[in-house]
């Protein structure tokens, strides 16, 4: 699976590398205007964001992403250091940009975003188109 996290946290880049499978592919961009530019020259399978982006708010940074047609259909998984209300992770319009979860960094175990990922990955006989 080819992965983008966009997260200027070196340490999440750090323990998402040394848990996943051998077979993935984790593209790093620090800020949202790399991760717009990495994601123009690449097929991404899924992404992983932090809201609390230098330069861009995470939710424009989503808008954005989610305006090009290509990309409409990558899911998203939101691990952040921003506490989100309920009524906001629930909501229609997270629902609408593709955020499959939402994963408080302070609270979250890594085996709780690594299920996450897993549940993103095709079955072993299916592809995914882009």
């Amino acid at each position: 699976m080819h992965i983008l996290l966009i997260d200027h946290h070196k340490t999440t880049a750090r323990l998402l590398g040394s848990k996943l499978d051998n077979s993935d592919i984790i593209d790093v961009a620090p800020n949202a205007d790399l991760a717009i530019n990495m994601a123009a020259e690449n097929n991404y399978d899924l992404v992983i964001m932090e809201m609390s982006l230098e330069g861009h708010s995470g939710l424009e940074f989503l808008y954005e992403f989610k305006s090009y047609q290509d990309w409409i259909d990558i899911p998203i998984i939101v691990y952040s250091m921003l506490k989100l209300e309920l009524e906001v992770v629930n909501s229609r319009a997270w629902q609408d940009l593709k955020i499959i979860s939402y994963f408080y960094k302070p609270e979250t175990s890594v085996d709780n975003l690594l299920s996450a990922i897993n549940d993103c990955r095709p079955a072993r006989n299916e592809t995914v188109q882009h």
